[in-house]
């Protein structure tokens, strides 16, 4: 490798071996290892940390504004997860479209157990192994800026032992943010649908990510209105009584 720099050298960097290092070295570890800049930055944060000072572990608080804009789209699932994927918020279409493998968004639910640790996650995902990279490389970068949570750290060690894919691209030590790109999921409704996924940084809490799943084509966007259809709550009695009364004419109305 370039200039002597190995990859052992930067695993012993990330576990805190190795005493003060100069931004230039670190420049030129960034640089023989080709790391984007993502990489780069994670670490720098890896270098500057102090491992006796642990950190505050963070809990998501969702702001009610955020779950009526989710609410608000009717063609397009959403989700919110916090840095370790547990989701904190989602819409009835996103409800919807994961139920299709079974997994209930409503409780406590973790993207990345759900994915490496339930066997419904392959049928469901047709492109499994590049969301399951997905995951580690997120997790990674999320661990490199929360040193000291230690329920994320559970979930690392958690996930490590469970799952051999996992802890081979964990060992890879590969990160990245929440991006953009395409994904294929089995839905025993309606079918295979794409989707087009889009990470966004939610504002004042940087990290929380709002996660989009758009339609790819005209017939992916049918498959999620049908989809919506069959997730559509039934209107409650009194609901369903007052639309009659609007219909009908030869319902009395009080017009005070």
């Amino acid at each position: 490798m370039p200039i002597g720099v190995s990859v052992d050298y930067y695993v012993r960097l990330e576990q805190g071996r190795i005493g003060a290092v100069s931004e230039e070295v670190l420049d030129a570890v960034a640089g023989a290892l080709r790391l984007t800049e993502t990489e780069r930055a994670h670490l720098l944060r890896l270098a500057a940390r102090r491992r006796s000072t642990p950190g505050r572990e963070h809990r998501a608080l969702i702001d009610p504004g955020l779950q009526r804009l989710l609410d608000s789209w009717p063609t397009t699932p959403a989700h919110i997860l916090d840095h370790r994927m547990n989701v904190v918020a989602a819409n009835e279409l996103c409800i919807g479209l994961f139920a299709g493998a079974g997994w209930d968004l409503t409780g406590e639910s973790n993207g990345a157990r759900l994915v490496f640790l339930d066997p419904a996650a392959r049928e469901f995902y047709l492109e499994w192994a590049e969301k399951a990279e997905s995951i580690v490389t997120y997790l990674r970068l999320a661990a490199g800026r929360h040193p000291g949570d230690t329920e994320l750290s559970a979930l690392v060690g958690e996930l490590a032992v469970a799952s051999p894919e996992f802890a081979t691209l964990w060992a890879a030590h590969r990160v990245a943010e929440k991006g953009s790109g395409t994904m294929r999921v089995r839905h025993p409704v309606v079918g295979v649908i794409a989707l087009l996924f889009h990470g966004f940084p939610v504002p004042g809490d940087t990290d929380l990510t709002l996660v989009t799943f758009t339609p790819a084509t005209a017939a992916d966007e049918e498959a999620i209105r049908l989809l919506g259809s069959w997730t559509a709550p039934e209107p409650s009695p009194d609901k369903r009584e007052s639309t009659v009364a609007e219909a009908d004419p030869a319902v009395p109305r009080d017009i005070g």
